[in-house]
């Protein structure tokens, strides 16, 4: 039997107990034990999947986070491969494919005798595969724990500006994934050691390494005038929205050239993250404006006087995706999208929702959306 097994790295003393068991009755096992990079290897990775006799899954938090896991297992299942998921840490099975909830899973979390019997019980009780479908599934995109792009542009003689911020933008997006994070931080440290470096981009990259910023004296190149791939700016709203003069921060507008992007699913993805904040939400659209409001419920009234929302507005320019943030009152459904919206972020926070939290949605909201364009392919900088 070809036993192929999909761990994350981080649960490698696991799996190796796991594949001391496979081989102790005779099995061959297989399964990823270097970071070679490039779309060739990950090649190598599906055939393995398409090929195996048995896909063993490593059930942790760890797999849970990693994107190669996910993907592999996704393959897996649309292979219709025979899958065991095999537990080395706690976690709710739930958290991947909706397809596991129809396997019995085995523990292995405390190595022993008896762990070892039942994962050998219960490969040798796995059905057996049967023929790859026709057609096969569409094969995964190449996760970033096996790309070798990014290598290729930092050992560049020379890199644009343009591509120095593409890069941030992409590599940034990739932070979140506990799989992806250990290569994408080092693939930013990289970029900052680069002597033509702009400014602006190596304080981006010192904010999301959480580094120390280079010393004042050290030489840094300063950026000719040119447009960002995500340009944050103050600004007055677009023709629609109109702005009371009113104390406090006005909204910020954020530009991509994003010209495959569907901004609906980007609203409702949106949506969805607020909503898993415990906040009201709603999406409007008047045909040329997407909007997402989200606010704390009535006790914003109590401060401000009126029913204030945290208001993402998303519009269309061309190629362009118009982006602006900020505080508007909560639409009624019935009113048109962008009329009269935006009004300025109050020096006085309603306590109600705390001035740390307020602060950090813009931020957050602006790296889902970042996050959401890279993973579509449509993130890419704008025309100068």
């Amino acid at each position: 039997m070809r036993v192929f097994v999909s761990y994350a790295r981080q649960d490698a003393n696991a799996v190796e107990g796991i594949k001391q068991a496979v081989e102790g009755i005779g099995h061959d096992i297989w399964f990823d034990r270097e970071l070679k990079g490039g779309q060739q290897w990950w090649d190598t990775i599906l055939e393995q999947i398409r090929s195996c006799d048995a896909f063993v899954f490593a059930l942790s938090p760890n797999s849970a986070k990693s994107k190669a896991c996910r993907l592999e297992l996704m393959y897996a299942i649309g292979t219709q491969r025979a899958l065991l998921p095999v537990m080395v840490g706690t976690v709710d099975a739930r958290l991947f494919h909706e397809g596991l909830a129809n396997y019995q899973n085995t523990d292995f979390r405390n190595a022993s005798i008896a762990s070892t019997l039942a994962l050998v019980n219960a490969l040798n009780r796995l059905p057996k595969a049967g023929p790859l479908p026709d057609p096969l599934p569409v094969a995964p995109p190449v996760p970033i724990t096996y790309l070798d792009e990014f290598t290729i542009k930092l050992e560049a003689e020379s890199l644009p500006l343009k591509e120095q911020r593409s890069m941030v933008a992409a590599l940034g997006a990739y932070l979140d994934d506990e799989d992806d994070r250990p290569v994408a931080l080092e693939l930013l440290r990289q970029l900052r050691k680069r002597p033509d470096v702009i400014e602006a981009v190596a304080r981006e990259i010192d904010r999301l390494t959480g580094a120390a910023p280079r010393p004042a004296e050290a030489p840094m190149h300063r950026a000719p005038v040119e447009r960002s791939p995500v340009e944050v700016r103050t600004s007055q709203p677009g023709p629609s929205l109109q702005q009371p003069a009113r104390a406090g921060t006005p909204p910020k507008t954020y530009r991509f050239t994003a010209p495959s992007v569907d901004i609906y699913t980007l609203a409702q993805r949106l949506e969805n993250w607020l909503t898993s904040e415990q906040l009201q939400t709603q999406v409007l659209n008047d045909g040329a404006t997407v909007l997402v409001q989200a606010q704390s419920a009535e006790k914003w009234k109590k401060w401000i006087g009126a029913s204030v929302a945290f208001t993402i507005s998303m519009r269309m320019e061309g190629f362009e995706l118009v982006v602006e943030m900020g505080q508007a009152q909560w639409k009624d459904k019935a009113a048109a999208a962008a009329v009269g919206l935006f009004v300025a972020w109050p020096a006085l926070i309603p306590a109600a929702f705390g001035a740390a939290r307020q602060k950090a949605l813009p931020e957050k909201a602006l790296r889902l959306i970042e996050r959401s364009l890279a993973e579509a392919n449509t993130l890419s900088p704008s025309a100068g």
